[in-house]
């Protein structure tokens, strides 16, 4: 079980934070809605945002969440103005996916202080959907923390 007093590496899930990391984190949340006001936490902090479909909302949350607490938050959608992404091995890297997770991941944490990932689920496939094997190639890849946007 995680030290509950160390940072978290990546948040992939809630259920996976260890008691104390939720409870910091549910007071800090509670406080920030007593007493409204963005600080600014962030200054000079880079955050890359990789959104594997269009997203409205959460895109609109974090850019607008990054710019309020101080940092940059740069909105990257693969296969949109940059390549596609590919996240299985020994798949032939032609076409759309031109690129492989495992080195976007290492040269995005060398740009940004850490990545929210947004895959979204297929809904045909509920086994592959729950393993959500792009999202995990992003934390196995990276080595700045992850966060999951779902």
């Amino acid at each position: 079980m995680p030290d509950d007093s160390a940072p978290l590496r990546h948040l992939t899930s809630w259920l996976d934070a260890p008691d104390g990391v939720w409870e910091r984190c549910l007071g800090r949340a509670l406080h920030h809605g007593a007493h409204p006001g963005w600080p600014r936490t962030a200054p000079d902090k880079a955050l890359g945002l990789v959104f594997m479909a269009p997203s409205l909302r959460t895109r609109a949350s974090m850019e607008g969440a990054a710019a309020r607490l101080g940092a940059h938050a740069a909105v990257l959608t693969p296969g949109q103005g940059t390549w596609g992404l590919e996240h299985r091995d020994g798949v032939k890297m032609d076409g759309v996916a031109a690129e492989h997770v495992r080195e976007a991941a290492a040269v995005l944490s060398q740009y940004y202080d850490a990545l929210g990932v947004r895959t979204f689920a297929t809904l045909t496939d509920r086994l592959a959907d729950r393993a959500d094997a792009v999202f995990d190639a992003f934390v196995r890849s990276a080595t700045v923390p992850v966060v999951s946007l779902e």
